[in-house]
C-alpha cells in the first residue's frame, strides 16, 4: 500500500511517505549539514527517514492509478493558485479506484469572519492571513525568513474548495479532526491544524 503526506513534516509514521521540497528537507538529505542541523536544532522537526525529495509543483512521480491514500495537511495554500490546482490534478491522476484523498487547510472564511466580527484588527489582518515572510528585527532572522519561512500564497474557503475537488472530478466530504476513511489517520493528523480548517475527503471512483 502507498500512502503519502504531502509537505506536512509533524507527522509521518512508518508506513507512509513523506513528500515535500522545503529547504529545510532538502538540507536535512545532505549527510553533514543535515548532521550539523539536527545537532544544533536548527528546525524545529526532525527531518523524518522516509522523506522523499520533490517539488510539488512539478508532476508526481507515481504512474497512474497507482496510490492508495493521499493526506496533505496546511501544505496547499503554501502553493500558488495554479500550483495547487495541478497538484490536486495530479493527486487525481495517481490515485487508485477506491484510493482516497484528504486535504486541510485554512479556513478563509473563518479568518474574515473574525475580522468582521471584529475579532481581528486591520492592522493584525494581514499577519493572520500569513501571507508575508516574517520580518524579524535582526539579521540572523531577516536570512531565516527569506529561506525557511513559507508564506501563503492563495487561500481557500469549504465552497471553492469543494468546485476544485469537483472540476477534477471528485466528489468530496466535509470531514472533522480525526473522521476519515483512512483507517490510521489519527497518526497522521494533528489536531490544532484542523481547528478552524476546511477538511475535504474523496474517494476516487472507477468512472475519474
Amino acid at each position: 500500500m502507498i500512502k503519502l503526506n504531502l509537505g506536512d513534516s509533524r507527522e509521518v509514521p512508518g508506513g507512509w511517505i513523506f513528500v515535500d521540497y522545503a529547504l529545510s528537507s532538502r538540507i536535512a538529505r545532505l549527510p553533514i549539514l543535515g548532521w550539523i542541523s539536527k545537532s544544533l536544532k536548527i528546525f524545529k522537526n526532525e527531518r523524518p527517514s522516509n522523506l522523499f525529495i520533490h517539488d510539488l509543483t512539478k508532476p508526481l512521480p507515481w504512474a497512474d492509478n497507482s496510490v492508495d491514500i493521499i493526506y496533505s495537511s496546511h501544505c496547499l495554500e503554501h502553493l500558488k493558485r495554479e500550483d495547487g490546482l495541478n497538484l490536486l490534478k495530479e493527486c487525481s491522476r495517481i490515485l487508485k479506484s477506491g484510493g482516497i484523498i484528504r486535504i486541510v487547510v485554512p479556513d478563509f472564511r473563518y479568518i474574515v469572519d473574525n475580522y468582521l466580527e471584529g475579532k481581528i484588527n486591520s492592522l493584525d489582518f494581514i499577519e493572520v492571513l500569513h501571507v508575508l515572510h516574517y520580518d524579524g528585527s535582526s539579521l540572523i532572522n531577516k536570512f531565516y525568513s527569506f529561506f525557511f519561512s513559507y508564506p501563503h500564497k492563495a487561500m481557500y474557503d469549504h465552497d471553492t474548495l469543494i468546485k476544485i475537488f469537483e472540476g477534477i472530478k471528485l466528489t468530496p466530504i466535509e470531514k472533522k479532526y480525526n473522521d476519515s476513511q483512512i483507517p490510521d489517520i489519527h497518526n497522521v493528523e494533528i489536531k490544532d491544524r484542523c481547528d478552524n480548517a476546511v477538511i475535504l475527503e474523496a474517494i476516487k471512483s472507477p468512472i475519474n
